[in-house]
């Protein structure tokens, strides 16, 4: 018979997790967290990203949801045919007297104005790409908004407006001009003025609707290639006329202040940063290369532009005889000068430069056009700068204006140069660039130099504009 043992305990078993209540403040226990407030609806972009990383910040996708880059060499090329346009045939007029010593500093002055500009606006562009982490909605009237308010972006978008409208106007008035020479020369018989502007902006504004970027960066390596074939060739034809020693005689840098608004209009190209940004997708490296490169291609076309007008010793003979067949107009007396082809050189060089500029000022319009009515209609979903309403407010206005205004190539400019590039391009990216690196100090910057550098920018440009304003309220008529 066995003997009976005690039984063995049962082994413990943890207690149930059950979870705590936080206890009440009347037990003397800690007091609950109170609940985080809501957050305040956005008034401004937060312009307090994280890093930006060394390569792109998304991707561009084609129809077929391939990765579709820009090229930096396309970017380039949009950058130098947006330059190249107006400015550069109104830069002889402007700089004649001057002489070519102190017309070269004043251009190099100019061109790193305009860079240190572009890449302020680049500065605030790639932080907004990388807020939103998409392109688009980094054009100037957006980056305003953001930094400035609802004040700020008001005072860019008519500083935009201003500029864009007048450009195009001169654009599509000059352009129209030359494609009735062409057709009276090659069919006998004139066009109607509506019908010759129709003629030089009708393909560009359809290239630039309907083309997609590759192709688009096409259209804009071509027309490059055509201002430069064509410029290479006038330069060629108009360099044996050049005097050296008159190049170097005529050094009055007293009269350069009249000349720096035009100055200041033929380095444009800043309307299309944000277009830039996007299209290689907010890498840094690649922005600030395709904006070196091609804001200095054109500094050494300006260079050997005004050398081989202002210096050519017929066009001083004609300008010292008050004007000759050239009305006043160094440009009109080298093509009286030249040979024959001298005159088509200058036709085909002025049609292919403000092509390419019309190109990058219709992108930049349209983009802030379409960036606005999203903004003012409070819209979820953006509206596309590829649309019709952005484009009939992109080309219209000037069509009208350039039909109503004709022969207000030279006056267009001036003011253009002074109260649209000088403002929207001069204070208002230096103070937008103040105040976002106010707001986030460890942010990535494009333009060293501090505040003092900022201060730079924004001061000679305000200079420039109190010295114009003067000048007009004077009678002097500006830098045109």
């Amino acid at each position: 018979m066995r003997q009976a043992t005690a039984p063995r305990p049962a082994p413990a078993r943890a207690a149930p997790h059950r979870r705590r209540r936080p206890p009440a403040a009347a037990t003397g226990g800690p007091e609950p967290q109170p609940p985080l407030p809501p957050p305040s609806p956005p008034t401004r972009l937060n312009l307090d990203p994280p890093p930006l990383p060394p390569t792109r910040l998304f991707s561009n996708l084609d129809p077929d949801l391939r990765h579709a880059p820009g090229s930096v060499a396309g970017a380039a090329a949009l950058v130098a045919g947006t330059t190249v346009g107006a400015g550069i045939l109104a830069l002889p007029a402007a700089t004649a007297g001057v002489g070519f010593g102190a017309t070269a500093a004043a251009l190099a002055g100019g061109w790193a104005f305009s860079l240190a500009s572009g890449l302020l606006l680049a500065e605030l562009a790639l932080q907004t790409l990388c807020v939103y982490g998409r392109g688009g909605g980094a054009g100037v009237g957006a980056l305003a908004s953001a930094t400035l308010g609802p004040g700020g972006a008001a005072a860019a978008g008519a500083a935009y407006l201003f500029l864009h409208y007048c450009l195009l106007v001169a654009y599509i008035g000059r352009g129209g001009e030359i494609m009735g020479w062409a057709a009276e020369a090659v069919a006998g018989s004139s066009f109607p003025p509506a019908v010759s502007a129709a003629l030089f902006i009708a393909p560009l504004a359809t290239a630039c609707y309907a083309a997609s970027p590759s192709t688009l960066d096409a259209v804009n390596g071509a027309l490059l290639v055509a201002v430069l074939a064509t410029f290479a060739a006038l330069v060629a034809l108009a360099a044996p006329g050049v005097d050296p020693a008159s190049l170097a005689s005529l050094d009055h840098a007293s009269a350069l202040p009249a000349a720096a608004s035009v100055v200041a209009l033929a380095f444009v190209y800043q309307n299309v940063v944000g277009v830039v940004c996007s299209s290689l997708e907010g890498d840094p490296a690649k922005v600030r290369a395709a904006l070196a490169v091609g804001s200095g291609v054109p500094l050494l076309m300006f260079l050997a532009w005004v050398a081989v007008v202002d210096g050519n010793s017929a066009v001083l003979e004609s300008m010292a005889g008050g004007g000759g067949g050239g009305g006043g107009d160094p440009v009109a007396a080298l093509a009286l000068s030249l040979p024959p082809p001298g005159s088509t050189l200058i036709d085909a060089f002025s049609l292919a430069a403000l092509a390419s500029s019309a190109v990058g000022f219709i992108l930049g319009l349209s983009e802030f056009v379409a960036e606005e009515a999203t903004r003012l209609t409070g819209a979820e979903e953006p509206v596309l700068a590829r649309s019709p309403g952005p484009y009939l407010a992109t080309l219209a206005p000037p069509f009208a204006g350039a039909l109503l205004a004709p022969g207000a190539f030279a006056g267009l400019l001036s003011a253009a140069g002074t109260y649209g590039v000088l403002v929207l391009f001069g204070v208002l990216p230096a103070v937008m660039a103040a105040v976002a690196r106010g707001r986030a100090p460890d942010a990535p910057r494009l333009v060293p130099g501090g505040s003092l550098g900022l201060a730079l920018v924004g001061g000679l440009a305000g200079a420039v504009i109190v010295n114009e304003t003067v000048a007009r309220l004077g009678g002097g008529g500006g830098g045109g």
